[in-house]
């Protein structure tokens, strides 16, 4: 079938396959011909389903019917559209009046076969023609033949008929001479007045009207009419002063011209509007994709000398389920405004939240300063009222190369690199290389995988990791870490597959089973050792913290489950409480007000911490493990972590220190007082089982098969 034309598939959603399916194959052929010839005839087309709904129409349609832009997408019924259409052409009729003619209309388009033309006051003649396609769908084809109709009128019928619909005419005989006009067409052109007095040239009309027109448009008129033999004509025209005018000429029957002329301003403004929404985005006004990809096409004409910086906010599910559809769209506006700021590069906003970068170069010292650039603005916090937000964003690179000729690879590669920058070990842009392309597909596969194993349920399981009373050595509790047994690819890292589940959205539903299973598990060994005072520590991923259900979620789980809240530790990441402090605080006081204890993950990794902490209605803070890690008496992360566990217990937190490896760093922590800690030199995570047979041998200690000294934490 044809394809739709471009300038109309960005917003108007026509140049999709939508709703092909609705038509059998026989339909799909009938339609791709008729597709064809009004392609070629221009005639407005409209193919519409058994039940009046539209599926797909070409552009001759939009501009035929410009008050329908809203109404000329898959989906939208006839009726609506026919109404629509009646009600903004003739305003000033009563509703009786109109609902004749709409009804005179939605007759004439459910009859097959018709072919008819009705006139339109203030409008013209428009001809319909009626085809049922050969399993119950409807082509529908319209044109606008007011300058074919009125050719064959007389002179008579034409003068009285071309004022009601405001229409200036002139009227000129086989031998060029002026006959007639109306005065709507010296209202348009009153330097023509008094050349409608005497028997003066259509040439000499036409240079008269020439020079009250835009000279572009001047040299247009007259290379079509005195340089050449008179013939039909359908022209647009600007005039000097500002407006748009049309002009049909038609060769009228027996010798003769006439030329229709109509106001096209308003039509114009539609046309520009639907130019504007298909090479632009909706909300930040910038260059969208069918931009882009022109802009390139005309860049690739003069250089190859190209590279793209594609930047994707990685967050914004989160923005907008923090602050809503309205402010998170009115961030990404301020974001595309920084952007935009950089005036050696060319800017595009793609989808709702990635923009492309154009620089023409391929020089390695300029692409770097310019991601370099690129990779400060984003990290900047964007100022939003009285509140900062800071974007976590993914940047990737790619350059063409001297045999890259597809626009669209081009765009793709610098996108792949941009995803990779979410699984890649250092922060900062990512420069494509085709193995990236391969771990692309295998995240995909992944992905796919682990949303089947959500629904298993049989391959997901977790394991407890100790959390220890640095001073006593005994178990206070265990942090419930997911594992995923893959049945083909075995273990899964989950180094490997969070990452995929968070940048997918699976986090959530992954989220919300490992709570669940986690308070049953403290339900059965609450069951086996009643004494013992043990918690779980359960991690709350960004997404879940913006999830408006959360509180509600987690409370059907604990009535289900019978576990008790106080004795669940909840962890967030410093950063997702600190994206909008405010809205995590309202959370967190709900989850506290259940019975939750909140600890917060990975502190000092993150931003604003200091100035916001002491707001934050928490209990604990984990101190992050690449602080501990490279721990010694002279280390600097030894004087971080000195401060950390004093401004805890300065705001009477309880403090726990993660990844902790080597008895040195034990004694040191415990040195500095530090409450609880975690890590392989007390234990490996452990399945259930083995928690379950440290409670029956009331052995709640540190397990005799220990980590090693060196070995990694691998939460």
């Amino acid at each position: 079938m044809a394809p739709f034309a471009g300038k109309l598939e960005a917003k108007t959603g026509l140049g999709t396959q939508i709703a092909d399916g609705d038509l059998r194959e026989r339909d799909l052929a009938e339609a791709g011909l008729l597709w064809r010839f009004c392609e070629t005839d221009g005639s407005a087309l409209g193919i519409y389903d058994a039940d009046d709904r539209l599926i797909r129409c070409n552009e001759a349609m939009v501009r035929l019917f410009p008050e329908l832009t809203g109404h000329l997408q898959p989906g939208q019924g006839l009726e609506a559209g026919i109404r629509q259409f009646y009600r903004r052409a003739l305003p000033y009729r009563s509703r009786t009046e109109l609902e004749d003619m709409i009804q005179a209309s939605l007759c004439g388009l459910h009859q097959d076969g018709a072919d008819y033309t009705v006139f339109v006051p203030e409008r013209g003649w428009l001809r319909s023609r009626v085809l049922r396609l050969a399993r119950g769908g409807w082509a529908r084809i319209w044109q606008d033949i007011t300058a074919t109709h009125v050719a064959r009128l007389g002179h008579f019928d034409i003068k009285k008929t071309l004022a009601s619909i405001g229409i200036g005419y002139a009227l000129f005989d086989a031998d060029r001479s002026f006959v007639s006009n109306n005065e709507i067409y010296t209202r348009f052109f009153p330097v023509v007045e008094p050349y409608c007095r005497s028997r003066n040239s259509y040439e000499d009309h036409i240079r008269q009207i020439a020079g009250s027109l835009e000279t572009d448009c001047a040299k247009r008129l007259g290379s079509h009419t005195i340089a050449s033999a008179p013939g039909e004509l359908d022209l647009k025209l600007r005039q000097a002063g500002g407006g748009w005018l049309s002009l049909e000429q038609r060769m009228l029957e027996g010798g003769g011209i006439i030329c229709l002329w109509r106001d096209a301003t308003r039509q114009h403004e539609y046309e520009q509007h639907l130019k504007q929404l298909a090479y632009h985005h909706s909300e930040s006004g910038l260059p969208n994709e069918a931009n882009l990809r022109q802009h390139l096409y005309n860049l690739m004409g003069e250089t190859r000398d190209i590279t793209l910086i594609c930047v994707q906010v990685a967050d914004f599910k989160i923005l907008r389920s923090t602050f809503g559809v309205d402010i998170a769209e009115q961030i990404l506006v301020l974001f595309a405004t920084r952007l935009s700021g950089e005036s050696n590069l060319w800017l595009a906003h793609l989808g709702t939240s990635d923009f492309i970068l154009v620089l023409r170069s391929r020089a390695p010292h300029v692409v770097t300063e310019a991601t370099d650039r690129i990779h400060m603005l984003c990290d900047q916090p964007i100022a939003f009222g009285r509140r900062q937000v800071t974007l976590r964003s993914r940047i990737g690179v790619a350059s063409m190369n001297d045999h890259e000729a597809d626009i669209g690879d081009l765009v793709e590669d610098a996108e792949i690199a941009a995803l990779q920058a979410d699984s890649s070990d250092h922060r900062g842009p990512v420069f494509f290389d085709p193995s990236i392309r391969t771990a692309l597909m295998l995240r995909h596969e992944i992905e796919g995988d682990l949303r089947r194993a959500l629904q298993n349920n049989d391959e997901l399981w977790l394991a407890y990791q100790p959390i220890m009373h640095m001073q006593n050595g005994e178990v206070a509790g265990f942090e419930a870490l997911a594992r995923w047994s893959h049945p083909t690819r075995g273990p899964i890292n989950p180094a490997d597959f969070i990452p995929i589940a968070e940048w997918s959205g699976l986090i959530v539903p992954l989220g919300q089973a490992v709570f669940r299973r986690a308070c049953e598990q403290l339900v059965a060994w609450r069951a086996i050792s009643p004494s013992a005072d043990l918690f779980v520590s359960v991690n709350l991923s960004a997404l879940q913290m913006a999830h408006p259900h959360l509180v509600g979620e987690i409370s059907w789980i604990l009535d289900q489950t019978g576990a008790n809240p106080k004795q669940i530790k909840l962890e967030l990441t410093e950063s997702s409480v600190m994206h909008n402090p405010d809205a995590a605080i309202r959370v967190i006081e709900k989850l506290r007000h259940i019975g939750f204890r909140i600890s917060i993950d990975d502190f000092g990794t993150g931003y604003s911490s200091l100035a916001h902490l002491h707001r934050l209605p928490i209990d604990s803070l984990k101190i992050d493990q690449s602080f501990i890690r490279p721990l010694t008496d002279a280390a600097r992360n030894l004087e971080m972590a000195r401060l950390i566990i004093e401004l805890g217990h300065l705001l009477r937190l309880e403090v726990v220190a993660e990844g902790i490896e080597r008895s040195s760093h034990m004694e040191l922590l415990k040195g500095l007082g530090c409450d609880l800690g975690q890590g392989y030199l007390f234990s490996r995570p452990l399945p259930a089982s083995a928690v379950r047979d440290m409670l029956l041998a009331n052995r709640l200690y540190a397990p005799a098969e220990s980590g090693r000294h060196g070995a990694r934490s691998n939460s």
